[in-house]
């Protein structure tokens, strides 16, 4: 008898060779930090619907986890605990007021490294505002909202928004994440 084509036995081999140089591969770009979002080995994290999954082992968060204030505090007009009902709705997110500020001019400042995961563009009180969510390698989300003014580069993203509308702030995912580096 002739035989003709391969046998079951020669593709399970041939299928076994391909998964382990796959697995090898996948192993040595891993050492590398190639497979990570950059080369300081930062963790992004997705929301999957009903949980928040990482792109890798996050590392733990330092303890105790301190933020530096984003804004200069002596501009700060008062301080917005999370929980509060303001405005006649709960907010489960806290804030700094800086209504009393005569030029309307606040520089804006991370308060960790992050990744930008979120951003939306709305039209509050006749004007346009932006709100950009950012995630930390450990899993802390951070917010900066009611923002007037962008630096160019956050134009760009901006940009790639919907069309602000009234009072419409949901938030769309950013697809390609930028790092922003906490400034001393």
């Amino acid at each position: 008898m002739e035989q003709r084509g391969f046998a079951l036995i020669e593709i399970l081999i041939i299928v076994v060779i391909f998964v382990l140089i796959g697995a090898g591969a996948w192993w040595i770009l891993s050492k590398n930090n190639v497979l990570s979002p950059d080369s300081k080995g930062y963790v992004e994290w997705s929301f999957g619907g009903e949980n928040w999954q990482a792109s890798g082992n996050p590392p733990a968060c330092e303890e105790p986890l301190t933020l530096n204030s984003p804004v200069d505090p002596n501009k700060v007009d008062s301080v917005l605990l999370p929980g509060q009902v303001r405005g006649g709705d709960f907010k489960p997110h806290g804030g700094l007021a800086v209504g009393n500020a005569t030029d309307n001019q606040l520089d804006v400042h991370t308060v960790r490294d992050g990744y930008l995961y979120r951003a939306s563009r709305y039209i509050q009180d006749g004007e346009v505002q932006y709100l950009f969510d950012f995630i930390d390698s450990c899993g802390v989300m951070f917010r900066f909202d009611h923002l007037a003014t962008l630096t160019p580069q956050f134009v760009t993203y901006a940009n790639q928004l919907p069309e602000p509308q009234v009072d419409d702030s949901r938030t769309f995912n950013v697809n390609e994440r930028l790092l922003l580096k906490k400034t001393p």
